[in-house]
């Protein structure tokens, strides 16, 4: 379990306008089978963001749409190959998606063998 792989570099790389090199660079990793993406509206993001003490460069509304749209494009074709993305409501709070997680993980027959 990772919190962090190739779809979180596919989507800020590409951005920046380094898809194709990063999409080599990792072209001899196999894919995970499932990816939990918890989907937040950039605008609750910012709600969010506002709580914390220090801010990152990625944390302007703008950016932040930006990298919503591509996670959800990159995901749409991951789906098409036969991973499973289990979309997550991330208005929702940290324990009902912790939740949801936990459900899908322990209903899932692959992930249970």
């Amino acid at each position: 379990i990772s919190d962090r792989y190739l779809f979180s570099s596919l989507v800020y790389q590409g951005l920046l306008g380094h898809s194709d090199y990063v999409v080599k660079l990792n072209s001899y990793f196999s894919l995970p089978k499932h990816i939990f993406f918890i989907d937040t509206p950039p605008e609750i993001c910012q709600q969010r963001v506002k709580s914390r003490l220090q801010f990152e460069i990625f944390d302007n509304l703008e950016f932040q749409q930006k990298i919503r749209e591509r996670y959800i494009q990159i995901l749409q074709k991951t789906e098409q190959i036969g991973v499973t993305v289990h979309k997550i409501d991330g208005t929702k709070n940290k324990e009902i998606v912790s939740s949801e997680i936990w459900m899908h993980l322990t209903n899932s027959p692959i992930l249970n063998m």
